[in-house]
């Protein structure tokens, strides 16, 4: 009996009933709400690809925030479920040479390849036969496409652009916060993909208004938290200039934090701690770096502790992980200090800068 009253209490002051709506990397499979014009804009780009014509290579842009990637990503299963369409989405922060890209392709066409001793242009032909056979056009999601370009010359762009077969039909999307990524490209890569661009405005309060509204509605458990509270947190994301995902990191570590305590609400004290917490800053990482920054807040980590710290909260490869650190040092968040071992690197001393 003790047992089950115990059960019974925690169950009440439970707050979040759903966390992966609360996660900014989430995207309704039905409608978009507020953003339901923006996400058919999308969708109608990919509209002539599904019927075998040549598509619009579409360029995507827009500050951090602003939900580019959910709205590709449902346009995606909106075109999916005609299956006369294969769409293949890689962010290349982890798939950031033309090879593995080429890889990942090749096995969503059904014929997985190794790499090893292969040249990246004898794949691609292969994926091109593959495509002639099964007569299904490919659309490439390339997300943060500024890595891609940056480590590998986005070669696997060149081999499109390039691509002489008829009734093959390979379609492209990028997506970048950065609107002058595509300038790096070759100038003839550029003329020949003709990337039309679509550019998506950050939110509105009105707008991160209706979205913390309706994930609230979803994601919380009902009279967990009142209107009172949404709106002092679209008012701190407008304020820092911040964007839908930087106001859900804020209802969602509210949210727990609350629920940790055993409190039945969520506590607007413990909204503004998170804003403390996060800062100004915040409006301008992604929920990796706010990470990155969270653990460094607490003192100057090793790579070699900060790498499991990092992958206890999300999981990403260390080659990912140093993709984050190297991006945060361009912006002069952190510094890095290279441990010597002999003439060789032993590991790396992240810190905040200013620490």
């Amino acid at each position: 009996m003790e047992h089950q009253s115990v059960v019974m209490i925690a169950s009440k002051n439970r707050i979040i009933q759903d966390e992966s709506v609360l996660l900014p990397r989430f995207y309704p499979k039905s409608n978009l709400g507020c953003r339901q014009a923006v996400g058919e804009s999308v969708l109608a780009a990919m509209n002539s690809l599904q019927t075998g014509h040549l598509s619009e290579n579409v360029f995507i842009s827009g500050p951090s925030g602003s939900g580019k990637t959910a709205l590709v990503r449902w346009a995606i299963g909106e075109v999916e479920e005609s299956r006369r369409l294969l769409c293949i989405y890689a962010n290349c922060c982890r798939y950031n040479t033309s090879m593995s890209i080429f890889t990942k392709i090749a096995d969503a066409l059904g014929e997985p390849v190794s790499r090893r001793g292969r040249a990246s242009d004898e794949i691609f032909d292969r994926i091109v036969e593959l495509m002639r056979y099964s007569k299904k056009p490919v659309l490439l999601v390339l997300d943060e496409i500024e890595a891609l370009i940056h480590y590998d010359d986005a070669r696997i762009l060149q081999n499109i652009a390039h691509l002489d077969e008829e009734k093959v039909y390979f379609g492209i999307i990028g997506i970048s916060d950065n609107e002058a990524v595509l300038s790096k490209l070759p100038q003839e890569t550029r003329e020949i993909l003709r990337f039309t661009k679509i550019e998506i405005p950050q939110f509105t309060r009105d707008e991160l208004l209706t979205l913390l509204k309706e994930r609230a509605s979803a994601g919380l458990r009902p009279g967990s938290y009142d209107s009172s509270l949404i709106e002092e947190i679209a008012d701190i994301s407008v304020a820092s200039h911040g964007g839908g995902r930087f106001a859900l990191e804020i209802l969602w570590r509210a949210a727990r934090s609350s629920e940790d305590q055993g409190l039945a609400e969520v506590s607007k004290n413990d909204v503004l701690a998170i804003k403390r917490e996060i800062g100004l800053i915040g409006a301008e990482l992604s929920r990796e770096e706010l990470l990155i920054h969270g653990l460094l807040k607490e003192g100057q980590k090793t790579t070699t502790e900060l790498y499991p710290l990092f992958r206890s909260g999300i999981l990403r490869t260390k080659r990912q992980i140093r993709n984050y650190l190297r991006a945060m040092d361009q912006k002069g968040l952190i510094s890095i200090e290279n441990v010597m071992a002999g003439n060789r690197p032993r590991c790396s001393i992240i810190r905040l800068r200013g620490d």
